[in-house]
């Protein structure tokens, strides 16, 4: 949130103090299996939104990765991408806090994504039977278009 502050009145008439508030969600498209991104193109994201003349305040980053995979790599992988995104908004703002992360293997839309799909039969498994199911080859291999729908581009 931004206060913007009339400096011409004194505080004294009528406290003319005017909050200003932005939301701003961004999209930050990683590679897969990669938790570092390309330092100009976060350049080019902070340059587009202004970012540089805020005062940030608080930070929702939800880090994601398909399903695919074993939790616990999954796992490192949201983390070292909810790291990096930090980074470059510590560097913008040293002294940001109230950052707040989330990290999520993204089940919502590999359900989305499977439907009307031959693998649709997917959609009825528990997650656990998901992710033995993913670990064969053939299957992994042929579900990787749709997978591959889930993954932001840059």
């Amino acid at each position: 949130m931004d206060t913007l502050v009339n400096l011409s009145a004194p505080d004294t008439v009528a406290g003319r103090r005017y909050s200003y508030q932005r939301a701003v969600e961004v999209t930050v498209p990683f590679e897969k299996n990669k938790d570092t991104y390309n330092g100009s193109r976060v350049q080019a994201i902070i340059d587009s939104l202004h970012l540089g003349n805020c005062n940030i305040k608080q930070v929702d980053i939800r880090a994601y990765s398909s399903v695919e995979g074993a939790e616990r790599i999954n796992r490192q992988l949201m983390k070292g991408r909810a790291n990096a995104m930090v980074a470059v908004l510590k560097k913008m703002q040293p002294d940001l806090k109230g950052i707040d992360i989330l990290v999520a293997e993204n089940w919502m839309e590999f359900y989305r994504d499977v439907q009307a799909t031959r693998f649709d039969g997917l959609a009825n498994m528990t997650r656990p039977g998901i992710k033995l199911k993913l670990l064969n080859r053939a299957i992994a291999d042929s579900i990787e278009p749709i997978l591959s729908k889930e993954r932001k581009r840059s």
